[in-house]
């Protein structure tokens, strides 16, 4: 799942086409329930290794589409960081990267000016962890999990406010 904000885009359609080497993936874009300005995106890859997804709005790719990801095997769930955060209040989160076995796990995330933001991670057991997050700038935040340099998964986290 990932989210994409059409905010100020004006009229137009929101158009997802998720694809790997050999297959393009059919995608789900659905109404947020907590923004009208908000669609959720849902697809499932079915291949592992390099995939890319091409995001069109009124038939134009929206900036910095086509993103690049690659499917791993390892499955990523974060937890805990609310689509809608308090700016300067500390948001503690979790992170379960079960069966990525003894890998480097970083996850840096985007500032809404561009300011990139490390997060500092506390093993708990193989493959999970624990974090901390301050929003220190109003707006939205983009994420991205690694695994020894390698992104695994990476979107919009959450706005604050």
């Amino acid at each position: 799942n990932f989210f994409v904000s059409i905010k100020n885009a004006g009229c137009g359609l929101l158009e997802v086409e998720p694809k790997a080497p050999s297959v393009v993936y059919p995608a789900e874009v659905a109404n947020s329930d907590d923004d009208p300005d908000v669609r959720v995106v849902t697809f499932t890859p079915h291949q592992v290794g390099d995939h890319e997804i091409n995001i069109r709005y009124g038939g134009e790719l929206i900036p910095h589409s086509p993103y690049a990801f690659s499917v791993t095997g390892v499955q990523c769930t974060l937890t805990g960081i609310p689509k809608t955060a308090l700016l300067d209040q500390t948001i503690e989160f979790e992170l379960d990267v079960t069966g990525s076995g003894d890998v480097e796990v970083a996850v840096k995330a985007k500032s809404p000016s561009g300011k990139a933001i490390v997060f500092s991670l506390n093993k708990q057991t193989d493959g999970k962890y624990d974090g901390i997050f301050v929003p220190t700038e109003t707006g939205e935040y983009l994420l991205e999990v690694s695994l020894s340099g390698d992104s695994l998964a990476s979107g919009q986290i959450g706005r604050a406010v």
